[in-house]
């Protein structure tokens, strides 16, 4: 699907192609504060910040590319299918420990790492799912920017993904209720091991055209306790050097003040008018009898 997506943009003269070898390829994520030394103990040099290498373990090419996935330092890696049962046995070896797809998912729900399916749908943009980290607004053109830039000038976000700690676990997909009214969405939940379940939802941070503060309001889901928490891989403003602009606090807020400022100024105007009309057809009605009483002495 994304090689098909990506293949529209290909010009024609471009010597490129795209192949897909998510089968033939497998992807490692290293993670924690040791992180580049067990790299280094395999003989590769770290990259840098947003960087990109290309090492070499028995015979098989690997990428290494800075970012773990997760809000702590690491690296992902990807290697070939054939070389990748040795790799990870080398990194246990440098004292990697072995972390699952439960032990992951249980990682990136407390990290609040959006998932494919789950956090990022159709249904989101970026920006609400706080990853202002991963896009830009003045990097070439590409299918959304505009409405990115739309909505970062207006500070015109109106949900955002948020931890949540739940007092019982809920269904994916529950809604969020502050009181009777709709306030967000549940879109992951898990247990940890000490049997508490925690979650990530899309809270709503809007009310009256501004912006509000939502960590530690208390919803419910389903009848269940739900308390919203920061998460420390969501970011909510741009990187510094990007060259944007953060919008006025309240930006979005002053644009509807202005519009219902002006409704309420058009209202009053109508309004006068009318009053206006009203007295001229008092007046004249007056004149009317004052006529018709002078003609009937006559």
């Amino acid at each position: 699907m994304l090689a098909a997506r990506l293949a529209k943009y290909i010009l024609y003269g471009d010597e490129v192609s795209i192949v897909n070898v998510t089968s033939k390829t497998k992807m490692f994520s290293l993670t924690g504060p040791l992180s580049s030394a067990t790299l280094e103990g395999l003989g590769a040099a770290a990259p840098g910040p947003n960087g990109v290498a290309l090492m070499g373990f028995q015979g098989s090419p690997v990428v290494v590319a800075e970012g773990s996935g997760l809000a702590a330092p690491g690296y992902t890696l990807v290697v070939d299918e054939q070389a990748a049962g040795e790799l990870w046995r080398n990194l246990t070896l440098k004292g990697a420990i072995p972390m699952g797809e439960v032990e992951w998912e249980m990682a990136r729900i407390l990290q609040g790492r959006p998932a494919g399916g789950k956090e990022l749908t159709e249904q989101h943009i970026p920006l609400e799912a706080g990853l202002y980290h991963a896009v830009s607004l003045n990097k070439g053109c590409y299918m959304g920017q505009e409405t990115l830039a739309k909505v970062h000038k207006l500070n015109a976000v109106k949900q955002q993904l948020q931890g949540l700690l739940l007092d019982a676990a809920v269904q994916p997909g529950t809604p969020l209720l502050s009181g009777s009214e709709k306030a967000g969405t549940v879109t992951s939940v898990t247990q940890l091991p000490d049997g508490s379940h925690v979650g990530l939802g899309y809270v709503r941070c809007r009310a009256n055209g501004r912006q509000i503060a939502v960590e530690g309001v208390q919803l419910t889901a389903a009848g269940v306790m739900a308390t919203v928490v920061s998460r420390p891989y969501g970011t909510w403003h741009f990187p510094e050097g990007q060259g944007v602009q953060e919008p006025a606090p309240d930006a979005a807020g002053d644009l509807q003040d202005r519009a219902l400022a002006a409704k309420a100024s058009k209202e009053a105007d109508k309004a006068a008018e009318a009053a206006a009309k009203e007295e001229r057809l008092r007046v004249m009605q007056a004149r009317l009898a004052a006529w018709q009483a002078e003609q009937a002495a006559q």
